[in-house]
């Protein structure tokens, strides 16, 4: 995830936004009609139903998850964009 402070864009580890009782994150509201929310959603990578359909790039990514292929397309085939 990354957030805006004093002016500068920093990276925080998904790790370090987990609750370690629950293992899920905390929600948080943003300003979605913001520039600093409009600059990181144009930068953001989304999945999308082509990369699902891309086996060999899909592969690597389950890979890099540490996910059967199976299993991430379970977990991302119906929030995947167009």
């Amino acid at each position: 995830m990354s957030h805006c402070q004093n002016q500068s864009i920093h990276a925080i580890p998904l790790s370090d936004l987990l609750d370690p009782q629950t293992g899920t994150t905390q929600i948080r509201l943003v300003d979605t009609k913001s520039l600093s929310y409009e600059v990181a959603r144009k930068y953001m990578i989304r999945l999308t139903k082509a990369d699902l359909m891309d086996l060999a790039f899909f592969k690597r990514l389950c890979t890099c998850g540490n996910l059967s292929v199976e299993e991430a397309r379970r977990m991302f085939g119906k929030i995947a964009s167009d």
